[in-house]
């Protein structure tokens, strides 16, 4: 019987280095070791080894290994270099989860396994490994170089523990309102799979969040955003999305989210941002671009309540023209449905209306005249003044009501420049 006895485990090469012209170096360790026989005679020779991460001390699952032949061994000692074969070492997890190395030994060079015995905790390199790449325990990194993923989706799979990170489990701790998680995109253009749960979306779940680093560094190529959950975040990035016709930022139901400084371009939208029955969420200083042939819709607000749009640009820039059978066109529209206590404050929206057919005509902002809601500083360009700011119900301008029983505005800007009455 043979014994394993561990002398060191050392940090060979894991410096990511970030000075322009300088290339990842890739992460490696150095492993140190000495092999005994059951009296603790040291072992001579050459020896297959077979090394196996593990996510428990005993049982588990293995989520790597590597099996390097012809080891030498000398008074016991040996020296080995994990991490250059073909598939990388898991060490990007030793901050989050608790890893262990198994060693086997093939003493004949016939396939005759010995285990060793106990395994050994992954400690100190791959720990300082991993913090190249993690600020703190509850940050993933999105990057084509040195990142924990190569894309949100699978940074997202990685947290959730399911698609190609079944075997090593969901990340902990479980996002939540005292561990929430930030999702960091570096800077660059990345193709989106979508989420193993979101098919050719990606669906950000509950308290965490997706930033980049702005809408001109950071662009994500996707079918569309999932955030109808509680405390789901989207910010400072540039969502491009690859499906006509479809809703691009789902908030339907959200609760305490928000979508701040994102710049969303999508053909066709219906709508850009739908945040029907959204309570307490907020949607401010993004630019949205909606474009194609069809009708545009901007953000959906049918049912919201104590929830906030401000300071956005919704920019509908093509003579579009809405099919029959649907709606036009729109800013901003509750589609007849009362908001309570909400608030759409200094928005920018541009819209056209000319060439406009089927049942619905285009327009800048639509309420219900029914809900609570101040509808103030908004600006619109290219439509026309009395489709500025609509009752989604009748088509006309809304009435004045009297204060706290319906919507209210002031100092809302014509697309001639003129004022739009109060009311």
């Amino acid at each position: 019987m043979k014994r394993l006895v561990l002398i060191s485990l050392l940090l060979f090469a894991a410096v990511a280095i970030s000075v322009p012209g300088f290339s990842d170096i890739n992460q490696t360790m150095s492993y140190q070791g000495q092999l005994t026989d059951s009296g603790g005679s040291p072992l001579n020779g050459t020896k297959n080894l077979r090394f196996v991460i593990y996510d428990a001390l005993t049982g588990g699952n293995i989520l790597w290994s590597e099996t390097h032949n012809s080891v030498p061994v000398i008074n016991g000692i040996f020296n080995i270099i994990l991490g250059q074969g073909t598939v990388p070492m898991p060490i990007k997890l030793a901050m989050r989860k608790n890893l262990f190395l198994e060693i086997r030994v093939d003493h004949t060079g016939a396939g005759a396994w010995e285990t060793m015995s106990p395994r050994h905790s992954l400690v100190c390199g791959a720990y300082a490994m991993s913090t190249l790449n993690v600020v703190h325990r509850q940050v993933l990194t999105v990057a084509h170089h040195g990142g924990d993923t190569t894309t949100a989706s699978r940074a997202i799979d990685m947290l959730l523990g399911v698609g190609g990170y079944t075997a090593q489990g969901a990340l902990s701790p479980t996002p939540s309102a005292d561990t929430p998680w930030v999702i960091e995109v570096k800077a660059g253009d990345f193709i989106e799979p979508g989420t193993t749960g979101g098919g050719g979306t990606i669906v950000i779940p509950d308290y965490v969040t997706l930033r980049g680093q702005g809408w001109d560094a950071t662009e994500l190529r996707t079918g569309g955003i999932g955030m109808a959950g509680v405390g789901r975040a989207l910010e400072a990035l540039f969502i491009n999305c690859t499906f006509d016709s479809s809703t691009v930022i789902n908030m339907n139901s959200a609760m305490e989210c928000y979508v701040r400084e994102v710049k969303v371009v999508a053909s066709c939208p219906v709508p850009i941002i739908d945040m029907s029955n959204a309570s307490f969420c907020e949607v401010m200083e993004n630019h949205m671009i909606g474009h194609g042939p069809m009708s545009a819709q901007g953000i959906m607000t049918d049912g919201m309540s104590e929830s906030r749009i401000e300071d956005n640009v919704i920019n509908l820039n093509h003579a579009l023209m809405g099919s029959s059978g649907t709606m036009g066109s729109y800013g901003i529209s509750d589609n007849g449905a009362a908001m309570l206590n909400c608030f759409i404050l200094e928005n920018t929206i541009r819209y056209v209306t000319t060439g406009v057919a089927g049942p619905g005509p285009s327009y800048g902002i639509g309420l219900s005249g029914s809900g609570i809601a101040q509808v103030s500083y908004n600006v619109f360009m290219d439509g026309t003044i009395n489709k500025d700011i609509i009752d989604a119900n009748s088509g006309n301008p809304p009435l004045w009501t009297a204060p706290g029983t319906g919507e209210h505005g002031i100092d809302n800007q014509h697309s001639d420049g003129t004022r739009v009455t109060s009311f």
